[in-house]
């Protein structure tokens, strides 16, 4: 679910600029739309610079609904007090709701938590949270970034210490290609 996360809110900023700052950023009221796309792909992670082609024309849809996400505040949701510096709550449709905040110079992701049916997972970086981005990030910034903090489930009675790195990455400008569909002026 981290990849899946991560690369949801990355890739929310990814489409149609250059240069990413505060301004490009998810609020209250943002929504965004996720699909369910062939896994069996080429993986274009080699597809690195300024000026290139990430070419998924071949990819395709499976036949599901897009799923819709919605932006709120996070004051007032289930888990706010756990997350009580994240001003926004991204509640994703599959049971992941994550909590972030946006300032000048970063977007900040507090922790997430992961509802699977049966059991809550909570996942709190409130030791040392994640700079998601840097603002402003052009192509070719790249940073590494400490988290540290619990999580916690219904499953067991304690909790597990994390720690960890995250390394950021904007590794390329140029031209999206999904299905029929070409976006322009991309940073990956």
């Amino acid at each position: 679910k981290r990849v899946l996360l991560l690369a949801s809110i990355f890739g929310a900023f990814g489409v149609m600029a250059q240069s990413i700052t505060v301004d490009d950023t998810l609020a209250t009221g943002s929504t965004i739309d996720y699909y369910v796309m062939d896994s069996t792909t080429t993986n274009l992670d080699a597809t690195t610079g300024a000026a290139v082609t990430w070419d998924y024309s071949g990819m395709l849809a499976y036949n599901f609904a897009a799923k819709t996400d919605e932006i709120v505040d996070a004051a007032g949701t289930t888990w706010d007090t756990d997350f009580p510096d994240a001003d926004y709550m991204e509640d994703f449709t599959d049971g992941v709701k994550t909590y972030f905040s946006n300032s000048a110079t970063e977007m900040t992701v507090h922790g997430f938590t992961y509802d699977d049916g049966a059991n809550v997972i909570v996942v709190k970086y409130d030791v040392d949270p994640l700079k998601a981005l840097e603002f402003p990030m052009n192509q070719g910034d790249s940073y590494s970034d400490p988290i540290e903090g619990l999580g916690s489930t219904d499953a067991i009675a304690f909790d597990v210490p994390l720690v960890g790195t995250a390394t950021v990455n904007a590794d390329g400008t140029g031209t999206l290609k999904l299905g029929s569909t070409g976006f322009t002026d991309v940073l990956r």
